[in-house]
């Protein structure tokens, strides 16, 4: 530590110590002066330094505090953009520090939210690489504290929207992949919450609320769903039906795309032989001309390709 203080040896040399169980003869007192002279730093090497030491020495048995944690995993440095730095390895050791925090206490899942929120749309940070493991983790705690999510993004996705609010409704919205549902974390939002915040300027806000509706554009999930409600709500406004259009056609597929459209058609027809709202009635009859009208281009491309 001396000589990392005096310039004798590289800061980032001490993680070395990471290794194996080489940190154990530390001392817990010695061991958190050099996660705070790490941290200090205020430069992501040395933060990423911190972050691993503190992860493997935990592995190896010690304890450290749930402020100790917090504050490494929160530090400013950590969420920096770089378009070159991607360590997956990082942000495994990030999340199991955040775990651990939350399992020592869960008040601490708020930071941890924001923190995720606030450098959700850096390339590089070091939540940026949480993989699936850490999807899960994130959606469990908008579960758990979905007032305070959206209190930290709805200043984000309010018109008008820069970077920052499309990635954050891109990733609210959820079903991103082409092997079934994987609805995301805006299920976990109170609809009072959405209402409120709709009826500060309607004919924009609810446009935006249709883009960030999980697909539930099939019979078994249609009834109670976000969109439905939405529709019935506001779709006399055709702004708002051109957003739930956007929404419906949105996502990838597997295989002929007439099969695709031929799929979605069914649906929605299914869909229509028990919707009572006549507001919902026209939107799913609208969209079910569209996709007969997608079948046929899908079907024209297919034959001249030779399918």
């Amino acid at each position: 530590l001396t000589l990392a203080k005096s310039g004798g040896i590289e800061p980032e040399s001490l993680g070395i110590f990471s290794m194996g169980q080489a940190s154990n003869p530390i001392s817990d007192e010695l061991f958190a002066e050099w996660l705070d002279f790490l941290c200090d730093l205020d430069k992501f090497g040395a933060a990423a330094t911190a972050l691993q030491l503190a992860s493997m020495s935990l592995m190896s048995g010690r304890k450290l505090s749930p402020e100790q944690i917090d504050h490494l995993i929160t530090l400013d440095a950590l969420g920096r953009e770089s378009k070159t730095r991607h360590n997956v390895m990082l942000s495994c050791h990030w999340l199991q520090l955040a775990k651990r925090l939350v399992k020592e206490d869960a008040a601490y899942e708020s930071d941890i939210l924001s923190f995720i929120l606030d450098n959700i749309a850096r390339s590089g940070a070091v939540s940026s690489a949480l993989g699936p493991e850490g999807t899960r983790f994130i959606d469990e705690l908008v579960s758990r504290r979905p007032e305070d999510t959206w209190r930290l993004i709805e200043a984000d996705i309010r018109p008008p929207m820069g970077t920052k609010g499309i990635v954050l409704t891109y990733w609210i919205r959820g079903d991103h992949g082409f092997h079934g549902r994987d609805p995301g974390p805006i299920r976990h939002i109170p609809r009072e919450l959405l209402w409120r915040w709709i009826a500060d300027d309607q004919e924009k806000r609810a446009a935006y609320v249709v883009g960030m509706a999980p697909k539930d554009f099939e019979p078994a999930s249609w009834t109670g769903s976000l969109i439905r409600e939405l529709l019935t709500k506001f779709g006399d406004n055709s702004a708002i039906r051109s957003a739930a259009y956007a929404n419906f056609f949105t996502g990838g597929w597997t295989g002929p795309a007439s099969a695709h459209y031929a799929n979605q058609k069914h649906l929605l027809e299914k869909i229509l032989e028990s919707e009572g709202d006549p507001v919902a009635q026209l939107w799913l009859r609208e969209a079910i001309d569209a996709t007969e009208n997608n079948i046929q281009q899908a079907r024209i491309k297919e034959e001249a390709r030779g399918f």
